[in-house]
C-alpha cells in the first residue's frame, strides 16, 4: 500500500507550504491562517514518517498520518477532496492490507511480463488477464492515474492486423460475438434466415439475406456506398462505422464498439470470402517453342471483381497456364503482371530482347473472355521460352 500511497505523499509534500491564506506584504497573519500552516507542516512531517515506515511500525505511523490529514482538513479545508482521498486510500492502516496490496502488485507485474511476450494467438487471453490483474490492484491498493491509463490503453484486447487482401468481394457471415459471447445463431433464428452475405465493390456494399428450406431465397436488405480508410469502413447510409481487425484472402473480421444502457459493447463479426467457381468452356492455345499446346481444361474463379483464369491440358503432360484480369477490362498488357506458364518449369513474361512479351484482351463482357499473347518468357534460371500464336477464347 505504501508504494501506491507514496505518490500521494509526494504530492502532499510538494504542496505543503502553499496556503491560500498567505498574507500580503504588510498584513498580519490571522489565527486561522497560522493554524492552517501549522497543520500543513504537521501533515508533511507525518507523510515523511509514513514513507519510511516498515511493517512493524506501519499501523501506528499510518494512524498518525491519518490524524494529521484530518486535522489539516479541519484547519484548512479540502476544496478538491485530495486530502480525504488520501485518508480513504489509507484504509484501516492494517499490515494485512499492505501485504495483500504488495501481492496484487506482484501478480500484476507477472501478468504484464506475460502480456509483453504475447503472440497473435494468445494476445487476447493475456491482455484480459492483465486487465483483471490491474483492476485487482485498483480494488485492493486504490487507484492511480497510471493504473487507470494502463487499463484504458489495453482497450478491448482485440489485436488489429494490417489488411493483406482486398475488401472487394462477397463475404458470408460465420460468427458474431458480443463481449465475447457467440450470438450468431440467435440472430439468424430471430430473423428467420439461414445466413447473410456482404458484397463489396470498389465503392458500394450490398447486403443479402438467404432464407427458405434450401437457403436459396435471396433478399437484398440494404445497398449503400462506403469508404475504407485506415482500417475503418464508413457507410454512406449513416450506419455505425466499423473497424477491420483482420482482412486476408479468406477472412474478414471487423468490430463495432458502442454504448448501450451505460455499458460498452464490442460486437465482432467474422466472414468467409465466397469464391465463385464457374463452369467455363473454350480453350487457350499457344505454340511454346515448336510445340503446340491446347489448354482445354479451363477454370475461372471470380474473386471480387477479379477473374482468376487457369488452364491445363487433357493430354498426358503437366503443362499449365495462369493469369488474372479484372471483369470488363480490355486493352494491352493487362494480364502481364500475374501471367505464368508451366512448361518443364515456370516461365514469366520477359520484356527485354527483340520480342518482349505482350498481350491484349480484346473482349471481356460478362461471361466470356477473348485475347492474344506472345513472345518472350523466362524462368528463374534465365532459360528462355518463346511463345507464339497465343489465343484466349473462353466462356464462363
Amino acid at each position: 500500500m505504501k508504494k501506491i500511497l507514496g505518490l500521494l505523499c509526494v504530492f502532499l509534500l510538494c504542496s505543503a507550504f502553499q496556503c491560500d491564506d498567505e498574507p500580503l506584504e504588510g498584513e498580519f497573519i490571522t489565527d486561522e491562517a497560522a493554524a492552517c500552516e501549522a497543520a500543513i507542516i504537521d501533515t508533511a512531517e507525518a507523510a515523511l514518517e509514513f514513507l519510511g515506515a516498515g511493517n512493524d511500525t506501519f499501523t501506528d505511523i499510518c494512524s498518525a498520518y491519518k490524524t494529521a490529514l484530518e486535522a489539516q482538513i479541519i484547519a484548512c479545508g479540502d476544496e478538491d477532496g485530495s486530502l480525504q482521498a488520501i485518508i480513504d486510500q489509507l484504509g484501516d492502516c492494517s499490515v494485512d492490507n499492505l501485504a495483500e496490496c504488495q501481492e496484487a502488485i506482484l501478480l500484476k507485474n507477472e501478468a504484464e511480463e506475460i502480456f509483453n511476450n504475447s503472440t497473435d494467438t494468445d494476445y487476447t487471453e493475456n491482455c484480459n488477464a492483465l486487465k483483471e490483474a490491474i483492476q485487482n490492484v485498483i480494488d485492493i491498493c486504490g487507484s492511480t492515474q497510471e493504473l487507470e491509463d494502463q487499463l484504458e490503453g489495453l482497450g478491448n484486447c482485440i489485436l488489429t492486423t494490417s489488411p493483406t487482401a482486398s475488401l472487394v468481394g462477397t463475404w458470408r457471415i460465420t460468427s458474431l460475438t458480443s463481449n465475447g459471447v457467440e450470438e450468431l445463431q440467435d440472430e439468424l433464428d430471430a430473423a428467420n434466415i439461414c445466413f447473410y452475405e456482404e458484397m463489396y465493390t470498389e465503392t458500394d456494399l450490398t447486403e443479402t439475406d438467404f432464407s427458405g428450406t434450401d437457403c436459396d431465397i435471396e433478399t437484398v436488405t440494404d445497398e449503400t456506398g462506403y469508404t475504407f480508410e485506415n482500417n475503418i469502413i464508413s457507410f454512406a447510409n449513416g450506419n455505425d462505422s466499423v473497424e477491420v481487425i483482420e482482412l486476408t484472402d479468406d477472412i474478414l473480421r471487423y468490430q463495432d464498439v458502442y454504448m448501450e444502457g451505460g455499458e460498452t459493447f464490442t460486437d465482432i463479426y467474422t466472414f468467409e470470402r465466397q469464391v465463385n467457381t464457374t463452369n467455363p468452356a473454350g480453350q487457350i492455345t499457344v505454340t511454346a517453342g515448336t510445340l503446340d499446346i491446347v489448354f482445354d481444361e479451363i477454370n475461372v474463379e471470380v474473386v471480387g471483381t477479379t477473374l482468376q483464369v487457369s488452364g491445363s491440358t487433357s493430354a498426358a503432360n503437366n503443362y499449365t497456364i495462369y493469369f488474372e484480369v479484372e471483369e470488363g477490362e480490355t486493352g494491352d498488357d493487362i494480364i502481364n503482371a500475374e501471367f505464368v506458364i508451366f512448361f518443364t518449369s515456370e516461365f514469366f513474361p520477359y520484356f527485354d530482347g527483340i520480342e518482349p512479351f505482350r498481350s491484349n484482351i480484346s473482349a471481356n463482357p460478362d461471361g466470356s473472355l477473348t485475347g492474344t499473347f506472345c513472345c518472350n518468357t523466362r524462368n528463374a534460371d534465365n532459360g528462355d521460352l518463346n511463345l507464339t500464336s497465343g489465343m484466349i477464347n473462353i466462356t464462363y
